[in-house]
């Protein structure tokens, strides 16, 4: 490419929609570096990512550290899955648990948080072409609060709404290339790496994906036969993702794992008598195995790295058993973690007033978006209809999630990301509204 194409390309980019938001959300999400704490950042509050990311590092592999009648022991896990491990080691691998690792480390959520902008921006053009609600959809992608903050938690948030906002855009992608007899391998190969990156961010995301597909499948059961090819292009590229941590693990551990070996923890978090349908009790404290359990899970005599499957099996088991011997609680259980989910975590010392006061115009909105969207009888635009089906699909999945285990922020933030689309046209309509409702209140005024 000439330097006179080069120019040409900056140009039209710079006369694009998504030039101004991508710029200045990108400013916004640097300048909040002081909420990240990058002298002493909060890596505790997601310490087995950093801990894993600095045994590679230090040539350990990917190992876990754990500590048992007194003694740290060093053993390769499985206990959490590899994507954020993997941004983790990619800097503080080179520059370590330092302020340039850290700096580091922080640029690559703000980079995140960049390509869900651009992800975004990408779909709402898809869905609603060059409008006005597409404009209003990217610059809330920019500057909505709780993107902003993802990028300075050194969690999952900013790469998982990232690779969503991907995956959907890439799979409304291929459904329309595929209706309207267009190639669609390459937008299909695309949704397989975006399916494949999420299961090595999210366990539950298998079950996501596997009735999304069944879904679409439904969805689409006139032209089965001839969407099965594409399918199956899709099943194969997010196959080929996911198998480097399967094949790892069935070398280390002669084990069949395609997730983490935590979800008996995180299943007896939310079903047992410490139950709030929170991570988080009623005192601030974190949902957490008290030091008697810790007692019994302990091997006598015998530590390796077996031991994951140990903890793993224990709380399975007493999650289960209290399922069985408390059904009534299980029941105000499951309704708590729903209102949790969709409303408010009274338990979360993270949601302040400026979290819920954000939130309640969050849902508002989307509540506008969902009620314009049905008196457009928007669902006849094909690429539309698809969305809200995956959307759908997914909320219902999730809330499915969240009675199982328990709700948390994280989630939340990751659920608001999916159901964008729908805030970008109640944003849109509610501005109409009121600068209608303004502006004829002043003419009557006059």
């Amino acid at each position: 490419m000439s330097i006179s194409q080069r120019k040409f390309s900056w140009n039209r980019f710079w006369r694009t929609p998504l030039a101004a938001p991508l710029l200045i959300g990108l400013a916004v999400r640097l300048a909040a570096f002081p909420l990240a704490h990058l002298k002493n950042p909060e890596l505790v509050r997601h310490w087995e990512y950093a801990e894993i990311a600095l045994n590679l590092a230090a040539g350990k592999g990917y190992s876990f550290d754990w500590g048992y009648s007194g003694h740290n022991f060093t053993f390769p896990t499985a206990y959490m899955l590899p994507g954020e491990v993997i941004i983790h080691y990619a800097a503080l691998g080179p520059f370590g648990d330092t302020l340039p690792g850290h700096a580091v480390l922080f640029l690559e959520e703000v980079a995140f948080g960049g390509i869900f902008i651009f992800a975004m921006w990408k779909l709402l053009t898809l869905l609603f072409g060059e409008s006005k609600r597409t404009r209003w959809g990217v610059w809330l992608a920019a500057l909505y609060p709780g993107f902003v903050v993802a990028c300075a938690t050194y969690g999952i948030a900013s790469a998982v709404l990232a690779i969503d906002a991907l995956f959907l855009w890439s799979l409304v992608l291929t459904l329309s290339k595929f209706r309207t007899g267009e190639r669609a391998t390459l937008p299909a190969i695309g949704t397989g790496i975006f399916a494949g990156l999420l299961t090595q961010f999210r366990s539950e995301s298998y079950l996501m994906l596997g009735v999304t597909a069944m879904a679409l499948l439904w969805t689409y059961r006139r032209s089965f036969r001839s969407l099965l090819p594409i399918a199956s292009v899709a099943a194969l590229s997010m196959a080929i993702v996911c198998a480097p941590w399967a094949i790892r693990n069935e070398i280390v551990f002669h084990k069949l794992i395609l997730t983490s070996i935590n979800g008996g923890f995180n299943f007896w978090r939310g079903n047992s008598e410490q139950a709030t349908g929170s991570s988080w009790k009623a005192n601030g404290d974190p949902v957490w195995t008290t030091d008697a359990m810790w007692t019994q899970i302990e091997p006598g005599g015998r530590t390796d790295s077996l031991v994951e499957f140990t903890q793993d099996a224990y709380h399975r088991k007493a999650a289960m058993e209290w399922v069985r011997t408390h059904p009534k609680e299980e029941a105000v259980l499951a309704v708590k973690k729903i209102a949790f989910f969709w409303g408010v975590d009274p338990y979360d010392p993270r949601m302040g007033i400026l979290y819920v006061a954000f939130y309640a115009i969050t849902i508002l909105t989307a509540m506008a978006g969902l009620f314009q969207m049905r008196k457009e009888r928007a669902w006849k635009n094909n690429r539309v209809r698809d969305m809200v089906v995956i959307v759908a699909t997914w909320a219902v999945l999730y809330s499915a999630v969240v009675i199982a285990f328990f709700s948390l922020e994280r989630l939340q933030i990751l659920m608001i990301g999916f159901y964008f689309p729908f805030i970008a046209v109640g944003a849109e309509t509610m501005y109409a509204w009121l600068r209608k409702s303004v502006f004829t209140g002043a003419l009557n005024t006059a």
